[in-house]
């Protein structure tokens, strides 16, 4: 804190005096610019949540950044660290010093009592959506209860020991939580579907060996192949980007920090490959067909194989001249034919309509991300943001004028273009007039 208030006040001319003032200060700050994100910085946290405590001054700074942390607003307070009204005053006017016993400061505001995982606030610091809403989470991760004995020592919280879902970072050298890897992917609720998953294990039986063949096991394994990025490769590829650049590189643009990706578009004339900004909504599509001609399609295909195997066998069963031969085929003598067929087509319904939900829950996501939404056009988040505004007006916040208007179908029997065809001739016909305009000017009409 003492660093960033001196690197702060040496690039401010009213802060310094020009005989003190440091260059190297003023350099410094220069870059905690960059690396911070400037003044865009606090909104694009995906990019710079790693540098922001540079902004951290003193301890007015710090407590304004903890309750930003903590999800306040103008209608209530968020999940703070601690109680606001219990702090004491003058909390902000008393520097914290260090600790003389080593076992921590004693400021209010010190990092050993904020965050100290003894403490109920401290765990449920920061649960607090972007819409202010609650972050719901297991009771048993916010309890602190259950990750210590009556005697002080940690424990496995049971509900971890269950999922297997806890893990501990073993490499001394990482001191920052930043720099520590996730052990699994991020799903969320966008992630495939039990019968798109199902197929996936069933047609590629060899994968699922690794992990004891657990659903994340299963979840990495699909998004590897949806993505044609093998998961130990992407880390040992992060690894070493990491060693020339990471979150807290000076010197780095925007396009650097952000990425560059390749769609497998190549120049018709050179064959060079084609590099280009990140598009999310680019990446998202060539996934999803790559799901589709990768996995279902070659299933698909085999099953139509078997269909068309089964179906030569009942016909020549009782030899060429046999009325099988020529019968319909809704014949009931080729229903192991028709269960073949009845069975393929529900597992190809279930799973197509799987990927639908998948690429429509990632396109969604992607809107609601901050990082993925630089990458979307302008119009299409314009559009995205319209429709969430105007969904927010109907019943269920639907978008279906069917279900909001109680507008229906008014005949089975027609296309939905048909319907459309008859209601415009409806309206034209009875809702629609026109007015003619005074005699002066006969001709036009409005």
């Amino acid at each position: 804190m003492d660093e960033n208030r001196d690197t702060f006040f040496s690039a401010g001319t009213a802060h310094n005096q020009n005989a003190t003032r440091s260059k190297n200060m003023v350099s410094e700050q220069k870059q905690n610019r960059v690396v911070t994100g400037g003044l865009a910085g606090r909104n694009n946290l995906e990019y710079y949540a790693g540098t922001q405590y540079s902004r951290v001054i003193n301890e007015t700074v710090l407590l304004e950044t903890l309750k930003s942390y903590g999800g306040k607003s103008m209608y209530d307070n968020g999940m703070p660290v601690f109680n606001y009204s219990d702090l004491p005053r003058g909390v902000t006017t008393t520097r914290m010093g260090p600790a003389s016993n080593g076992l921590g400061g004693t400021h209010p505001l010190s990092p050993e009592y904020m965050f100290n995982a003894r403490r109920e606030k401290a765990l449920r610091a920061g649960l607090v959506n972007f819409d202010n809403t609650r972050i719901d989470v297991h009771p048993d991760f916010v309890d602190p209860t259950k990750h210590f004995s009556d005697h002080g020592d940690f424990v496995l919280p049971e509900v971890c020991r269950r999922t297997k879902g806890f893990f501990f970072c073993i490499d001394p050298s990482v001191t920052n939580v930043f720099d520590v890897p996730l052990p699994r992917s991020i799903y969320g609720s966008v992630c495939a579907g039990k019968n798109l998953l199902e197929l996936f294990k069933d047609e590629n039986p060899d994968m699922l060996g690794v992990g004891g063949g657990s659903n994340a096991t299963l979840s990495d394994c699909f998004n590897q192949m949806m993505t044609a990025k093998d998961a130990e490769h992407m880390e040992m590829e992060k690894q070493m980007a990491e060693t020339v650049f990471a979150y807290d590189s000076i010197d780095v643009s925007d396009v650097e920090r952000k990425g560059l990706r390749h769609y497998g578009d190549m120049d018709s004339q050179t064959n060079a490959y084609i590099i280009e900004p990140r598009q999310i909504m680019k990446e998202i599509q060539v996934q999803t067909r790559r799901v589709l001609s990768q996995l279902i399609e070659p299933w698909k295909l085999k099953r139509d194989k078997i269909a068309d195997g089964k179906n030569h066998e009942l016909r020549t069963s009782d030899g060429l001249e046999s009325d099988l031969m020529d019968c319909d085929h809704s014949d009931d003598r080729l229903k192991e034919l028709h269960d073949i067929e009845v069975t393929t087509r529900e597992r190809h319904c279930k799973v197509v309509k799987d990927l639908v939900h998948l690429h429509i829950s990632r396109i969604e996501a992607a809107f609601q991300s901050k990082m993925d939404r630089e990458t979307i056009p302008a119009g299409y988040n314009a559009m995205y943001d319209g429709l969430k505004t105007e969904t927010a007006k109907t019943v269920n916040n639907t978008a279906s004028m069917a279900f909001a208007f109680d507008e229906y179908l008014t005949a089975d029997d027609i296309s939905v273009f048909a319907h459309v065809h008859q209601w415009l001739g409806n309206f034209f016909e009875h809702d629609c007039f026109s007015k003619t305009l005074p005699a002066s000017n006969p001709h036009r009409t409005s």
